[in-house]
Order: C-alpha cells, then structure tokens, then sequence
C-alpha cells in the first residue's frame, strides 16, 4: 500500500485537524445558544461559511494522488460526505433562523449539533485513514 508523502500528510492532518477544531468550536457554542436568539444563530451561520469556504478552498486542494486507490476512493468518499453533511448544515442554520415555535427550533437546534458531530467524526475517520 502506497502513503502519502511526509509533508503531504503533515499538512492534511494540520488542516484536518483545525476543520475538526473549528467544527467543535461551532458545536459548542451552538449549544449554548437559548432559544429563537436570532442574533447568534446569524453569528453561527457566519461561522459556518467560513468554515464551508475553508473546507472547499483548503481540505479540497490536498494532494492524495500519491495514495494507494483503495485510500484515495475512501478519502475521496469522505471528502464528498464533508460537503454534503456542510451544505445541509447550512439548510439547518437557515432554518434555524426562522424557526418560530420553540419546539421546532430547538429540533433544528439538535438536528445541527447531531450533524456537526457527524462532521466531526468524519474529521476524525480522515485523520485515522490517512495518517
């Protein structure tokens, strides 16, 4: 099986590893956010961009082609859920903000921490596959 090579690897698992921070980081503080406060879930959205933006711009521009194809297909596959599960966390923030019934918003309040922590368990899939 063929790896990537030393430097290629230190830099995915420094940019994985802050994708996973900054997901964490996202979780936490949407966590801590009371009910219908419109102002930090717009702040929350921001992150989230920021975030989508990184993934797309940093995470997509490692080098795997030094990969074994067996691990490139799986990185590849995990990179393809990463931005699905980002994209729909987008959908959850947006509806988040206009969720009027407390219940409703607190559902789309856990729906979004249950999908960043399935963001962050594929962070951590990357970085075991990987390295």
């Amino acid at each position: 099986m063929t790896y990537t090579q030393p430097e290629e690897r230190s830099m995915g698992n420094n940019q994985y590893i802050f994708l996973k921070e900054k997901l964490e980081k996202l979780k936490e503080e949407l966590g801590q956010v009371s009910d219908r406060d419109t102002n930090s879930v717009k702040h929350l959205g921001q992150l989230h961009s920021e975030i989508q933006s990184f993934f797309q711009s940093q995470i997509l521009d490692i080098p795997i082609s030094s990969a074994s194809s067996e691990l490139e297909e799986k990185i590849l596959s995990y990179y393809v859920e990463l931005n699905k599960q980002l994209k729909l966390l987008g959908v959850d923030f947006t509806m988040l903000q206009v969720a009027r019934n407390p219940t409703t918003w607190q559902q789309r309040q856990q729906q979004a921490i249950a999908r960043l922590s399935t963001l962050i368990s594929y962070c951590e899939a990357l970085l075991e596959v990987r390295f």
